[in-house]
């Protein structure tokens, strides 16, 4: 298996998201909404754990923009280049999980609709 800093190198190379490039590759697991066992977790789930569930995301969504921000202002501060690429590495994996976590909130938006739905019925 090769070494992760020589594939987040090749990745940022050939301008792909890192995380996307492991999936692709067999080494990572697809974070997106789509992925079925993703959705298969949050469908099993009730109105309350649903509501629950987004409370949480949206939470995790802010600490994780906050450590995006707090990461960018150290990166204009430091002076090696490992700090530098560590930071870089931090920010991108982040940002990926923000993603994500959105794409999840708007999978939980849609199955608390059905399930309201359901109960009304």
């Amino acid at each position: 298996m090769p070494n992760p800093k020589t594939l987040r190198k090749i990745s940022r190379h050939i301008n792909v998201n890192y995380n996307d490039m492991m999936y692709k590759i067999g080494l990572g697991m697809e974070v997106s909404p789509l992925n079925p066992f993703i959705k298969d977790y949050y469908n099993k789930m009730n109105l309350n754990q649903l509501n629950e569930a987004e409370i949480n995301i949206l939470g995790s969504i802010e600490n994780s923009k906050q450590l995006v921000k707090s990461c960018e202002e150290n990166l204009e501060k430091t002076k090696t280049e490992k700090e530098k690429e560590l930071l870089e590495h931090t920010i991108e994996d982040t940002n990926y999980q923000i993603t994500t976590s959105n794409e999840i909130i708007n999978l939980i938006q849609s199955l608390k609709v059905k399930e309201r739905n359901r109960n009304a019925n």
